[in-house]
């Protein structure tokens, strides 16, 4: 079977973050072509009942790579 691969490319805004649950969920959707009708998206989670976020407050501000791919 082919090897299939789909890779996203985005910088992460502080803007763009969703927050819920009195700050401790934070997340981005990265997306490409999402308006597409057959557009994919990934979501980059954090939870924190610190409301730190340490690990996430990493990749604020800064443009990312996500890369799926199968392996079977």
């Amino acid at each position: 079977m082919d090897k299939l691969e789909h890779v996203i490319e985005e910088k992460l805004n502080f803007l763009d973050m969703e927050t819920e649950d009195g700050g401790n969920f934070k997340c981005f959707r990265v997306q490409k072509d999402f308006e597409t009708e057959d557009g994919m998206y990934v979501k980059i989670c954090s939870w924190d009942e610190s409301k730190k976020h340490l690990e996430l407050e990493k990749f604020i501000n800064r443009k990312v790579r996500i890369t799926i791919e199968t392996i079977d």
